[in-house]
C-alpha cells in the first residue's frame, strides 16, 4: 500500500478525494445546522433518520469527492511532450496533424 501512495497521481486523487469527502459531510451538516428548506425538520420527524441521514451524507460526499478529483485531474499542467506526440498547434492555437 505505501508503494502505491508513492505515485504522485494516485496520492491526487487520494488527498483530493479525502477533501471533497470531507467538504461534502460539512455541507450536510451545515444543511441540517440551518434546517436548509427543512431538511432536519423532516429528518427529525422520521422513524429512519439514522438512515436517511447517512444515505444523505454518503451520497453528497461521494458527489463532491469525485467533484474534487476531476477538478484536480483537468488543472494537472499539460506537459511539451504530449503536444509533439499528437503533432503539437500551429502559431493560431489549430492543432496540425500529426506526421505519418
Amino acid at each position: 500500500m505505501r508503494e502505491l501512495y508513492r505515485k504522485p497521481l494516485i496520492r491526487l486523487f487520494i488527498l483530493n478525494g479525502a477533501f471533497g469527502a470531507l467538504l461534502g459531510v460539512a455541507f450536510v451538516v451545515l444543511a441540517l445546522a440551518f434546517d436548509l428548506r427543512g431538511l432536519w425538520t423532516l429528518v427529525s420527524n422520521s422513524d429512519v433518520a439514522l438512515l436517511a441521514v447517512a444515505i444523505l451524507t454518503l451520497s453528497v460526499s461521494a458527489t463532491f469527492a469525485g467533484a474534487a478529483i476531476g477538478t484536480a485531474v483537468m488543472l494537472l499542467p499539460e506537459r511539451e511532450e504530449d503536444d509533439k506526440a499528437y503533432g503539437g498547434v500551429d502559431a493560431d492555437g489549430n492543432p496540425r496533424r500529426p506526421r505519418r
